[in-house]
């Protein structure tokens, strides 16, 4: 090997600095690309009604949890896409600027991994008691039936309640825990419509919305709820 040569080990070193930032790049951009989904999908739209960041009656708009994660993600994505590329660059030009800022950000990155895992060992036991009740909430207080998609003198339901309905009825659900939920609900007009003396009087009222109910074979819908389907359901 001649003078200013690299070595066998040195080689091989960054060789797989090279394959290692290239992997880091890609899930940057994976997570980038997961990010900007979960910000414009519209199942993940009817999701952030329901999950917002402040439950103030008096804050019309804001943020939802929803949101936050998606925003969290295309940070995390954009910050590995630049691990990635300074990562190769220094490898493969030998930039010492860039694999000093390399340096640092991988060594932000690992500081908040450590952070984050500890918050989660901590704090996950009350995920469950914090996000459920509030999630309960939101149908006691908000939620009104898709009915009034179908009869146009009654007062259209609220983006939440909408929310619920899609949710429901796309991931084949009911309520946060089940149809109990809805035992609480003080906006639910619960009175069947489609209830004539033929049928039992335990009809005459919804026990559970009409959206908690299998329909046949009908495919996913997150921008139209099959309302003239929903007579099949009672």
């Amino acid at each position: 090997m001649g003078h200013g040569g690299m070595s066998c080990g040195m080689k091989t070193v960054r060789l797989i600095m090279v394959l290692f930032n290239i992997v880091f790049f890609l899930i940057g951009a994976a997570l980038l690309a997961l990010g900007i989904y979960v910000m414009v999908d519209p199942r993940f739209q009817k999701l952030k009604e329901f999950l917002p960041l402040s439950t103030d009656p008096g804050i019309t708009k804001g943020l939802s949890y929803l949101e936050i994660m998606g925003i969290v993600i295309i940070v995390l994505g954009s910050v590995l896409l630049v691990v990635g590329f300074l990562g190769c660059c220094g490898a493969l030009k030998q930039v010492k600027l860039f694999l000093i800022c390399y340096g640092l950000i991988v060594a932000l990155i690992i500081i908040v991994e450590v952070a984050i895992t500890i918050y989660f060992v901590v704090f996950q036991a009350n995920f469950k008691i914090q996000f459920v009740p509030k999630l309960q909430k939101t149908i006691k207080n908000t939620y009104e039936g898709p009915l009034a998609l179908i009869y146009e003198e009654m007062p259209k339901p609220s983006p939440i309640s909408l929310a619920w309905d899609f949710i429901m009825y796309n991931f084949q659900c009911c309520g946060v825990e089940g149809k109990l939920d809805f035992y609480g609900a003080t906006k639910w007009n619960r009175t069947n419509p489609w209830w004539n003396p033929l049928l039992p009087v335990t009809m005459k009222d919804f026990v559970y919305p009409l959206t908690c109910c299998p329909m046949g074979s009908l495919k996913q819908n997150w921008n139209n709820l099959p309302l003239d389907q929903l007579p099949q359901a009672v």
